[in-house]
């Protein structure tokens, strides 16, 4: 039978209801079509992209990469061919980028590293670890110095092109709900606090503190235990190659007689001992003196300038954490605590532990006010915080 005639023989509401598939197909590959890498974000719901850069495939397959490094000086200079993301587990770290400056970086937070660029990474105080998330061909090694391999996917196949990569990150209560839509090659996801189950098209995983795995197509994450903490990496459309510029001509502008310029006085320089290039409080003979850096108001980046430092505060200003106490020197001004004195309110703990560790106060000594000192609280196994766990 031809199609017309069977067309002919449908009723009215049969034809009206094809017509409405149709174009609802239509509209559907439109949308798609139109939306293309300008598409929603796949973080949705509160989960946020907390990084994002590109990379390009140049091959058919890839793995996604993390692993564990400590940090330790300015000396271990790391670089990777492909782009990576930190992510900080536990005290702070100070993230030197080449070409983009320095950061700190709290726990859980993420940056990105450009492909080719030298980085370090160091503590204010004792070393400590921070992960490092990669997608690379196949053929690419990962991060070279890890502590300790986290994961090392399957290899996957992919289309050879540029990718926006994302890093997504979310915190779940205890059997809420987070969704991730399918990208274009598998999602890696890790947890860093708690238990999730990560429901895909091959069945539900449960995954908890510390482990990872990569998923097909969209999934949907369970939280198992309140406060559960996750990381995604995700790989969204291929992105589009740069356009071609078409040259033109350009008309040719005449020329016109020049107007002779005034000649500038120049300016009175000030005296080498006053000049203060960087505007920090300390004369450039003064930082020339103590070794700081004339361009930089704040040398070793702990958020005091160098002025204060040497001026006010009598920290550092070469050292981020004065004291070595694993707190660096402006966080303690912003906690109250004493940058010269290690165990600011004498319980016995470093304020860096205080702070970090047992989240106790480095300016009291017995927090919760039970009459045990924090030390002893630790010591005991009671609960610092809680003046009823004696």
């Amino acid at each position: 039978m031809k199609p017309i005639s069977l067309w002919k023989q449908m009723s009215r509401t049969a034809r009206v209801i094809v017509l409405l598939m149709l174009s609802t197909v239509s509209l559907t590959t439109a949308l798609a079509q139109g939306f293309g890498p300008a598409g929603p974000s796949a973080a949705t719901g509160h989960a946020s992209v907390v990084a994002s850069g590109t990379i390009r495939f140049s091959e058919t397959s890839g793995r996604w990469h993390i692993t564990r490094h400590i940090s330790s000086d300015a000396t271990e200079v790391h670089s990777s061919s492909k782009l990576g993301f930190i992510i900080v587990e536990n005290t702070p770290l100070l993230v030197t980028i080449e070409g983009f400056g320095r950061t700190r970086l709290a726990a859980g937070e993420t940056i990105a590293i450009p492909a080719n660029v030298e980085f370090t990474v160091e503590s204010f105080g004792t070393p400590d670890s921070f992960l490092f998330v990669q997608l690379l061909p196949e053929s690419v090694d990962q991060l070279a110095g890890a502590d300790s391999r986290v994961l090392t996917s399957a290899s996957f196949d992919i289309e050879e092109a540029a990718y926006d990569v994302d890093l997504i990150r979310d915190v779940l209560s205890e059997n809420e709900e987070g969704t991730i839509p399918g990208g274009a090659a598998p999602t890696a996801i890790y947890v860093m606090v708690g238990e999730i189950k990560v429901t895909s098209n091959r069945g539900t995983t449960d995954l908890y503190q510390g482990d990872s795995a990569i998923f097909d197509g969209d999934v949907t994450i369970t939280a198992v235990a309140d406060g559960s903490v996750y990381y995604a990496g995700f790989v969204g459309t291929e992105l589009p190659a740069p356009a071609t510029p078409v040259p033109t001509d350009v008309p040719a502008t005449p020329e016109t007689p020049a107007t002779p310029e005034p000649t500038e006085v120049a300016a009175t320089a000030e005296p080498e001992d006053s000049a203060d290039t960087d505007g920090d409080g300390l004369s450039d003979a003064k930082e020339k003196e103590l070794g700081t850096d004339i361009d930089n108001p704040d040398t070793d980046d702990d958020g005091i300038s160098d002025g204060d430092e040497v001026n006010t505060w009598k920290t550092d200003p070469l050292n981020s954490d004065t004291d070595a106490d694993n707190f660096y020197d402006g966080g303690e001004l912003v906690r109250g605590s004493d940058p010269n004195n290690a165990d600011t309110d004498g319980d016995g703990l470093l304020d860096g532990d205080e702070e970090y560790i047992y989240k106790t106060s480095p300016t009291k000594a017995d927090t919760d006010g039970d009459g045990v000192n924090d030390l002893n609280e630790v010591r005991n196994g009671t609960d610092p915080l809680d003046a009823d766990s004696n």
